[in-house]
């Protein structure tokens, strides 16, 4: 049997092609599968810190982060994903104590909640903050120089208020706001109810909150909510506001409901006008205001 010149050449070349499919070759997709998908990244923001402070957190117990500032976060390093995530601190600062929220999980895309708050060590010596107030007055409440007077205006004791004194949350934590002073986190909105509530009503609504990724929430306690208050100015409320709170209440009635019962009178509850800054009693029965806050010392 005779064999064609033709059709042997036509015959070796069938075979390579056949030797490129079976290998693999000449094809695109070339057996590697889809690209992998982009790693996502593991942040959030910190609270807390003041001038001096050395705090270093760690995710996964090998990439390290400095903390400088407080505010937002991103750690360098980024994760698979869905891969694991566990924020820890590596490094606390000097009297204080920091914990985490939303430290850990599975990443299904970029982490942006988890929260870093720190405060001083209870039980030892407290640092209290400072009121603001840096004018004196006399009796009749005329402006006079501070020197000598030993008003707080000269002496102006206490812990100075970190820059910024507040900050805004972000992604899922856009509704909250940090104070980096106390380390408490208040809800941005200071009027969610849309209106006044009678004291067990207001508690109710706190503790029921689901904000920002927080069950938490509660009604602050009498000196919590006090400590929003700058002495010095007319209207702590106005300033509040400009420092990225809103619907912050400042007309009749202004006052807000504490979690503070008044011991001499159990049917009354301790309430704190945000206009002014003064503290009064009230029955419980009377409606005020609802300013949720969570994490505090």
């Amino acid at each position: 049997m005779k064999f064609h010149p033709r059709s042997a050449a036509h015959f070796v070349v069938t075979l390579g092609v056949l030797g490129l499919v079976s290998c693999g070759g000449g094809g695109e997709s070339g057996g590697g599968g889809p690209p992998a998908p982009a790693p996502v990244t593991i942040g959030g923001t910190a609270s807390g810190r003041t001038a001096g402070d050395t705090l270093v957190l760690q995710n996964n117990g090998a990439d390290d982060l400095s903390i400088t500032a407080n505010g937002v976060f991103t750690f360098a390093t980024p994760v698979a994903l869905s891969g694991a995530y566990a924020v820890t601190v590596l490094t606390t600062p000097g009297g204080k104590t920091c914990t985490v929220g939303n430290g850990s999980g599975t990443a299904g895309a970029d982490v942006t909640n988890v929260t870093v708050t720190c405060a001083p060590v209870s039980g030892g010596a407290i640092a209290l903050p400072k009121t603001g107030q840096t004018t004196c007055f006399n009796a009749a409440g005329g402006v006079i120089t501070c020197a000598g007077t030993g008003q707080d205006g000269e002496l102006q004791t206490g812990v100075a208020a970190p820059g910024p004194r507040f900050t805004a949350g972000s992604g899922a934590t856009a509704a909250c706001v940090t104070d980096n002073l106390t380390g408490l986190m208040w809800t941005q909105d200071a009027n969610l109810p849309a209106g006044t509530r009678t004291w067990q009503p207001a508690l109710d609504f706190a503790n029921g909150l689901d904000l920002c990724g927080f069950t938490d929430w509660r009604l602050p306690n009498r000196k919590e909510l006090r400590s929003l208050i700058n002495y010095s100015v007319a209207n702590s409320a106005t300033v509040l506001i400009a420092q990225g709170f809103a619907n912050v209440q400042d007309a009749d009635p202004v006052r807000y409901w504490t979690s503070s019962t008044v011991a001499g009178t159990p049917a009354t509850a301790w309430s704190v006008h945000l206009n002014y800054g003064n503290v009064y009693p009230f029955v419980k029965s009377s409606s005020f205001y609802v300013w949720p806050v969570r994490a505090g010392q």
